[in-house]
């Protein structure tokens, strides 16, 4: 079973444990004099690269799906990994979880009293303008979705950062 669990980063870090199981993909203006011959770029191959600085780690994601062809996609942060029962997850219990559920993330993250649900951690974290833009495409676009969204944006939790273990089938349909 091909199964790989990448590192999302755009400074030098360090490797967990499972050095051997974990693969590092830098994002950003300075991928090249980060990346050693081991690790992966999300600018070579098909990418979308020049657009990493509207959207992130999403870059990376869009390279494996284009370059990468595995069983098992995984996506954690250079300093935020997954773990599941107080242990960083490996390849063997990765693989193990998978054969019972179709994706692997982390718990949901509560929102700072700053912010207080996730409309105002995503008007806080992005510009203003993008969240009504948003919700302004729901509406037109498709709208069966607006009340979904509305809950989920008045929620005082959720899943940040892409990070997650999906099997194939359901990376693709993400």
């Amino acid at each position: 079973m091909k199964t790989e669990i990448l590192i999302v980063g755009h400074k030098k870090t360090h490797k967990p444990l499972f050095k051997n199981e974990y693969k590092k993909i830098f994002v950003g203006p300075n991928q090249s004099s980060l990346a050693s011959s081991q690790d992966y770029r999300d600018s070579v191959g098909a990418n979308i690269a020049e657009k990493n600085a509207n959207y992130n780690e999403m870059t990376a994601i869009y390279w494996a799906w284009k370059n990468l062809d595995l069983d098992n996609y995984g996506f954690c942060h250079y300093r935020r990994f997954l773990k599941y029962k107080g242990k960083l997850l490996d390849k063997k219990m990765t693989e193990g979880l998978l054969k019972t559920y179709d994706v692997i993330i982390p718990k949901p993250e509560l929102i700072n009293d700053k912010d207080k649900t996730n409309e105002g951690h995503y008007v806080n974290a992005v510009k203003h303008n993008d969240v009504e833009t948003l919700r302004n495409i729901i509406i037109q676009k498709h709208p069966e979705f607006l009340e979904a969204y509305n809950l989920v944006m008045a929620r005082k939790s959720g899943h940040m950062r892409n990070t997650f273990i999906m099997n194939k089938t359901a990376f693709e349909s993400y």
